[in-house]
């Protein structure tokens, strides 16, 4: 008998929290989405504070583009940056025979 009252037990729990998750995922499935939708032009945060009593606190305004591509590319550290743009200079040169590097000689 006690065994089957702790079968049971188990059993109502497990429901119990199978039925919280569905509560769950479905108040998030109808959450609008975050973000906003790529495109074009520049999204404009305010970040804003004031600290109370007169003139107190701090303003300012972040540009934000839409473009997930240029977006990702801010996240790149600089010697990356560098790398790829020599990569691709020599890249460039190989194709056409000729350096973007004025020093060197083009023959």
């Amino acid at each position: 008998m006690e065994g089957a009252l702790l079968i049971l037990g188990v059993f109502a729990v497990i429901g119990l929290v199978a039925a919280l998750a569905r509560v769950r995922a479905r108040a998030e499935r109808d959450k609008a989405r975050r973000g906003s939708e790529p495109g074009q032009g520049d999204q404009l945060i305010d970040t804003g504070y004031h600290s109370g009593g007169l003139g107190g606190g701090h303003g300012s305004v972040i540009r934000v583009t839409r473009d997930p591509q240029q977006y990702a590319r801010g996240f790149v550290p600089a010697h990356a940056k560098r790398a790829a743009l020599k990569d691709a200079a020599k890249a460039r040169a190989g194709t056409t025979g000729k350096t973007d590097d004025p020093d060197k000689d083009d023959t």
